[in-house]
């Protein structure tokens, strides 16, 4: 038997219901002017230099 959540998944399909998407909207609004991380690397550039010393800053060396 499969956890809980695949049959609740199961049952509002056979059922027809459907969640709402407010949440996820909300939150890609909230993320529309952060960068993720991989989005900084790429900005700031692969061949920068490694401090070896450094505390780290907005990346961590």
């Amino acid at each position: 038997m499969k956890d809980l959540g695949g049959q609740l998944q199961r049952w509002c399909k056979q059922h027809g219901m459907e969640f709402s998407k407010k949440e996820s909207m909300e939150k890609e609004k909230k993320l529309e002017g952060k960068f993720s991380r991989n989005d900084i690397i790429e900005l700031m550039g692969t061949n920068r230099r490694v401090y070896r010393r450094g505390k780290g800053g907005a990346l961590k060396q």
